[in-house]
């Protein structure tokens, strides 16, 4: 929590999201968090679930934080830096460990460890924790209202986690040694936000992870498998339960060499696979196609130039199997040190990110658009092709093409709202207030034209849950997804001043290209109110309506909320009655910052530290993202 440049925000009592240098999000897979040399986020969804780690906090020997992009030694999907919870080996640390904590909110905590010698060079280890507490309450008046619709549960405040770990370490000589490591972790209750879906309630999701690891000399080998069950977790909004039962393996290879007197080289190869389960819910009918294989191979050499002066160079090729073309991350490193203590450095780091596999493959359905339509919120992932509006349409606004549920059988048909007149009609009548329904018979023989009442495009609002006026031209296809690249220059001083006090300062400058947001796809269909209001005023007073413009203006209103069509993309996922959300890639942002750190040791019991971190910008506004046209 302390260090500069890294955030972490908590998500209730026990849960928290950590963010290195800004783009936070609910989902942040950015950055890489790691438990002993393998992954520690859930695999399908590549979410950094620090409740879903399994060692015990008492049996964590360090965490080591590297800030910025580290693609050249780690891989994808290290675009803000790399978190590695580092834990005791059973070699070095033995014995028992046993503590209880106990708080408000019903909060409890116990921890065991124990670590023995089997033999000279093999030592084994148990841990295990639980912990629960009653989380903070808050209230979301849209699940509320879902719920109590179809006579659901409410809320469990409840939260309470597990984790367990067994390792075996065996030092085969001076310079081998094998790791074994079991481990499992699981929230048998929790609230977890997801964003576009709402809170979901968390019941007994759990992660297991299996792995092996050696080392002999400069060789090393680490292979591992992550497995995912959701248990009984269910989206508060939507009702449905999630499915996820997803494996991902690791094959990771490293070895290093020696160049000249003072150089090395170390050069390595990863091979990871994701396979995600969701029994037709998280990925629905992608389910069968939702595999993903991911590769890369990378070079990293050191070289001391001068006795002052360091040279890093290093260069890593990634494929995955949704992009046709192979991702290049360098690095270069300069790194001079004036004195054993201080050292100065200037870097260029890229590295990218891919989009998790929901933002390819998700076919979700989320939460209906409201009880009295026939309209439902679906999140679905990008298609290899992306997703392609019909311009064929003639008649219809920007000769666009719409669907409607109130036509289901018309199939593609232009866009326009007039022709839907009478389905308006019907879909407003149950909510007429009892003084209108003489009117109801008038309504039903009007038979507006196109020409007579506009039609008026409306695409969703998520910040709101409200529609925003669109034009036709602004309907633009979604493109096939891209990774997100990073490229940072950064230059940073680290020493000892009065030799006693440790300063670290960074300053960095960051460009990020085609990073990934969520956006509405599927805009709607209206009745223009302004030209609605004059074609009902005319008639009403050509029937003799009495008071007929103030009986016209809370008409009008409520027949131009009510979307009559969606205009869609031609495309098999997408039914009639969808309001489809989806993921696209923006252009490019700049952004810098500064991280600053200080620590002195005042006396022999007291130890003073500072941080301060800078970001220039917490908000990107569409117009200033390079390349986006909304």
């Amino acid at each position: 929590r302390s260090a500069p440049g890294f955030d972490v925000a908590g998500g209730g009592v026990m849960q928290s999201n950590m963010v290195a240098r800004g783009f936070n999000a609910l989902f942040s897979g950015e950055l890489m968090t790691l438990v002993d040399h393998r992954f520690a986020f859930v695999p399908s969804l590549r979410v950094n679930v620090m409740s879903l780690m399994a060692p015990a906090a008492d049996d964590i020997e360090r965490i080591e934080l590297v800030l910025g992009p580290g693609a050249a030694l780690y891989g994808p999907n290290t675009a803000s830096g790399v978190l590695h919870v580092i834990t005791r080996s059973p070699l070095t640390s033995q014995g028992s460990r046993v503590s209880l904590e106990g708080g408000e909110r019903g909060f409890f905590r116990g921890a065991a460890r124990r670590a023995w010698a089997a033999s000279p060079s093999l030592g084994i280890k148990v841990s295990g924790e639980y912990a629960r507490v009653n989380d903070w309450q808050e209230r979301d008046s849209v699940e509320e209202a879902l719920i109590a619709a179809r006579n659901g549960t409410p809320r469990d405040y409840t939260n309470a986690r597990y984790g367990m770990e067994a390792r075996a370490d065996w030092a085969v000589n001076a310079t081998s040694r094998v790791t074994a490591t079991v481990g499992r972790a699981e929230l048998l209750s929790a609230l977890e936000p997801t964003g576009e879906s709402g809170v979901a309630q968390v019941k007994g999701w759990s992660l297991s992870s299996y792995q092996l690891r050696g080392e002999s000399g400069r060789l090393s080998a680490n292979v591992f498998l992550n497995q995912s069950n959701a248990g009984e977790t269910t989206p508060l909004r939507s009702g449905i339960p999630l499915v996820d039962r997803s494996p991902q393996m690791a094959l990771q290879v490293q070895h290093a060499v020696g160049v000249g007197s003072s150089g090395t080289v170390r050069y390595g190869a990863d091979l990871i696979r994701t396979n995600p389960v969701t029994g037709g819910t998280i990925n629905g009918r992608n389910e069968s196609r939702d595999r993903i294989t991911e590769g890369g191979i990378y070079a990293h050499g050191e070289a001391r130039l001068t006795s002052q002066l360091d040279l890093t160079l290093a260069a890593r090729a990634d494929w995955h199997s949704e992009f046709t073309d192979p991702v290049y991350s360098p690095r270069v490193a300069l790194v001079w040190k004036p004195s054993p203590v201080k050292s100065l450095r200037a870097t260029f780091n890229r590295a990218y990110t891919t989009p998790a596999n929901y933002q390819f493959f998700v076919d979700e359905f989320i939460q209906p658009l409201n009880p009295a339509l026939p309209y439902g919120l679906r999140l679905l992932g990008v298609p290899d092709g992306g997703f392609r509006f019909r311009h064929d349409c003639s008649g219809g606004a920007g000769n666009l093409c719409m669907r409607s549920p109130f036509a289901p059988a018309a199939g593609f048909m232009p866009a326009s709202a007039a022709p839907l007149w009478l389905a308006a009609v019907e879909a407003l009548a149950p909510s007429l207030p009892p003084e209108a329904a003489p009117l109801l018979p008038l309504l039903r023989a009007l038979r507006p034209t196109g020409a007579q009442v506009a039609t008026q495009l409306g695409i969703l609002n998520l910040g709101v849950g409200a529609f925003d006026p669109l034009a036709p031209d602004a309907v633009h296809d979604f493109d096939p997804l891209r990774p997100t690249r990073s490229s940072v220059f950064e230059v940073g001083y680290k020493g000892l001043v009065a030799g006693r006090m440790s300063v670290s300062a960074d300053a960095w400058s960051q460009r990020r290209r085609d990073f990934v947001f969520l956006a509405p796809v599927t805009p709607n269909v209206f009745f223009n109110a302004a030209s609605l209001t004059t074609f009902l005023t005319a008639a009403f007073t050509q029937a003799g309506v009495p008071g007929a413009a103030q009986v016209v203006g809370q008409l009008a209103a409520g027949f131009a909320s009510v979307p009559l069509g969606t205009v869609q993309p031609d495309h098999e996922l997408v039914g009639p009655d969808d309001i489809a959300l989806s993921y696209r890639n923006a252009g490019s942002v700049d952004v810098w910052g500064i991280d600053l750190g200080a620590e002195t040791d005042v006396s022999g019991w007291l130890t003073v530290a500072a941080g301060y971190a800078y970001l220039n910008k917490n908000l990107f506004a569409a117009d200033e993202i390079d390349g986006v046209n909304e």
